[in-house]
């Protein structure tokens, strides 16, 4: 895969499931993402679901990351997840920008939404692009 490199680190974050019970102990993150960034970034998302690596394109450097719904709406911010995205943005060096991707039906994010929580809409880097994809289930 890649990783451990310059930009992705091994990480014992959540070495005891304490930091996300749904994550593994060991997870990779940004090497610029201290243990406190991302404990306060985890605390800021649905079921501590702090953003994580998920895939390492090796030749270009292009990762793709996992994380949950913010548990705030729009007037909330969390300074350590602010960080934890913009370290995720400094370990894609071939990247010009990150894309946000909400994979939630659109009914789901904006019940969140008017519920106060689950879509954050800031623009925290001017590098940050939202979508909102609304992938369908089919049963």
């Amino acid at each position: 895969m890649g990783v451990p490199n310059s930009f992705w680190q091994l990480s014992d974050v959540n070495r005891d499931y304490k930091v996300c019970e749904t994550y593994p102990r060991e997870l990779y993150v940004p090497i610029t993402a201290s243990k406190p960034i991302i404990v306060g970034s985890s605390k800021f998302r649905s079921k501590g679901r702090f953003p994580v690596l998920s895939y390492y394109h090796q030749e270009t450097q292009a990762a793709i990351c996992r994380c949950s719904q913010p548990l705030s709406g729009f007037s909330a911010r969390c300074l350590e997840d602010e960080h934890m995205l913009q370290s995720v943005s400094k370990a894609n060096p071939g990247c010009r920008s990150m894309y946000v991707m909400d994979t939630r039906p659109k009914l789901n994010a904006m019940a969140n939404r008017a519920a106060g929580r689950g879509m954050r809409m800031q623009i925290i880097t001017p590098t940050l692009n939202f979508s909102l994809l609304e992938l369908r289930i089919f049963m």
